[in-house]
């Protein structure tokens, strides 16, 4: 029955709450978000938020480089766990996307990781309060969603900052810093 109910789409709105799924905790401070996912992707998120991480997981949570055996590893466990009969029918709800990226968005990053992969610059670059401000939504962002696509740098929601998002906030020599951070960091969810 629980089945039937969930098989067009789970949605969970957050609007400026903390939920908790045991061992995982999510926080919108700011903005209202409606995940919608599909049966099997639902059961995967639940397997992924009622166990006790595994390593690779918290690799991919904790912003640190994962190899292809250790997603391979983390992949045929979920796969055994998630009740799907064929690999087909499991890896449906991913699509295109790969799987460290699909589960680093179920996870999102730890938000003392996203902090310090901007810490050294931080801690180079002398910034303005909209700067600092700019930095800080970045990292909120990417510790909620686990990434930050660079080309969303420059719409909204950062062009609430300036008009022309990144653009408009940082220099060229800075903007190339801050998207080769966050290409850094998303290109941490895929193996090295």
């Amino acid at each position: 029955m629980l089945g039937e109910m969930l098989q067009g789409f789970f949605c969970l709105v957050v609007n400026s709450k903390l939920i908790t799924f045991n061992h995982l905790t999510l926080q919108n401070t700011v903005k209202c978000f409606v995940i919608r996912i599909f049966f099997r992707s639902c059961q995967v998120c639940k397997l992924l938020s009622n166990q006790a991480f595994d390593s690779t997981s918290l690799m991919l949570h904790t912003n640190q480089p994962i190899t292809a055996s250790e997603l391979d590893e983390l992949d045929r466990m979920l796969f055994e766990q998630s009740g799907a009969s064929t690999e087909e029918e499991f890896k449906k709800p991913l699509g295109e996307k790969p799987l460290g990226i699909f589960v680093r968005s179920i996870l999102g990053m730890d938000s003392a990781s996203a902090r310090e992969a901007f810490s050294a610059f931080l801690s180079n670059a002398p910034l303005n309060s909209i700067q600092i401000e700019f930095i800080n939504y970045l990292v909120r962002l990417m510790s909620q969603n686990g990434r930050v696509n660079p080309e969303m740098l420059f719409e909204q929601p950062f062009t609430k900052f300036h008009a022309e998002g990144l653009t408009g906030v940082f220099s060229t020599e800075t903007r190339k810093k801050i998207i080769e951070i966050v290409r850094d960091v998303n290109g941490r969810a895929v193996a090295v």
